[in-house]
């Protein structure tokens, strides 16, 4: 992992491996001289910091997922307030840099002619200079909409209908029901379902983000709901249905919604309001992992399978846990099991923090965590979907405790 400072070439190589071929020389060469922050930007990295697996993959499937006519030429290397910093190779080769809001496809700060000129920008005497505003190129041309819908629609009821080209942005669609319906080439942003039905729903070649499910039912839908499209699930019955996103957390808000279908991949954050996942009931779906940091795990309703993963009074043993995994990094062989066990769960934990210290201003791992905290849903030590052999050293770290 880290070597002093940085990262060595032999690890960035192997963490770096879903990357694309074109990836500047000198944005892999700060990786590996330990350059992580820029400005008040930390890069993201590729290892398990605070998602599990590799942060900077994990955001890399999220962006492509969420914008794929920008996904083949673009590569994100940090998030910051919802924007992008962005490498992107333009059509005569060149590669530049700078910072993006994808949603509105509109560079604001750059871009700069390479990583390092950003670099440069961000941390010189004039960085207040470098605010800009010019449009992103996309890399796939957008698709021709031939139907736009915006506004209000009620008591709608369509069955076994297919659709191409719809472009819906700004819609609210009330007390309707929607059966066996089909989507291709179509768009749809800020959707807001309330009181419908939806069920055997399919679609192709769809992109969409901000979409709300109030009071709604969803069953039986054959293909898994992309969490990035998602911007609230509040009171909703979904049967038969699998919601998946990526180990990176989200901000979807889940609240008094009852899940018989599965959750797959995802991460799913605390809010500030202390209401995340408050209500759910998860008794009869299958979670496979998943993880949610920093929210109270005494909101939900568990799997029976689930419920011994289920830490009671989280702040309590934090701490403890947290100096215990990074004691034993610096005492382990950086390609033992011990080692990447341990920075398994220090990254959880981390995460957990946070989550939780973004929203509420107050730590778990320093035992200054206000008492709505409760406790925490300990993915890492639910063996399914892990690798046997770190199971051992995460189940002695916690043994303690539990």
């Amino acid at each position: 992992m880290l070597e002093d400072s940085g990262y060595s070439r032999e690890y960035l190589n192997k963490q770096l491996a879903f990357a694309p071929e074109w990836l500047p020389a000198d944005y892999v060469d700060a990786l590996a001289a330990g350059d992580h922050v820029v400005a008040h930007i930390e890069l993201a990295p590729p290892e398990p910091y605070l998602t599990d697996g590799n942060d900077l993959e994990n955001m890399h499937h999220e962006f492509v997922a969420t914008f794929p006519r920008f996904a083949p030429d673009y590569f994100p290397i940090a998030t910051d307030n919802g924007d992008y910093v962005l490498l992107h190779r333009r059509a005569d080769g060149g590669i530049v840099c700078g910072e993006a809001d994808v949603f509105q496809e509109e560079w604001f700060y750059g871009p700069y002619p390479s990583f390092s000129e950003w670099v440069q920008a961000r941390t010189g005497p004039d960085s207040e200079d470098g605010y800009t505003s010019s449009p992103l190129e996309a890399s796939v041309p957008e698709k021709t909409y031939t139907q736009r819908h915006q506004g209000a629609v009620k008591e709608l009821d369509i069955r076994g209908e297919t659709f191409e080209g719809l472009d819906i942005h700004a819609l609210n669609v009330g007390d309707s029901a929607f059966h066996g319906i089909t989507v291709r080439d179509s768009r749809a942003y800020y959707l807001r379902l309330e009181r419908c039905r939806l069920s055997e729903i399919a679609w192709e070649d769809c992109e969409a983000s901000h979409v709300s499910l109030l009071d709604s039912t969803l069953e039986y839908i054959g293909q898994p709901i992309e969490t990035g499209w998602i911007e609230t699930i509040d009171g909703c019955t979904l049967e038969g249905v699998t919601l998946t996103g990526s180990a990176a957390p989200g901000t979807m808000k889940l609240v008094n919604t009852t899940v018989r279908g599965a959750l797959f991949n995802l991460s799913v954050s605390a809010d500030y309001r202390f209401t995340q996942l408050a209500g759910c009931d998860f008794s009869e779906a299958t979670l496979h992992k998943v993880s949610f940091p920093g929210v109270d795990a005494c909101r939900v309703k568990w799997p029976k399978d689930k419920q011994q993963f289920v830490l009671e009074d989280w702040p309590a043993i934090a701490g403890k846990l947290y100096d215990a995994a990074r004691q034993l990094i610096s005492a382990s062989d950086k390609e033992s099991p011990e080692y990447l066990a341990a920075v398994k769960v220090h990254s959880a934990i981390a995460a957990d923090n946070s989550s939780h210290a973004q929203e509420h201003g107050c730590s778990s791992i320093n035992g200054e965590c206000c008492p709505e905290r409760g406790a925490r849903y300990a993915s890492e030590l639910d063996p399914a979907g892990q690798d046997p052999t770190l199971m051992e050293t995460i189940n002695q770290l916690y043994a303690p405790y539990l």
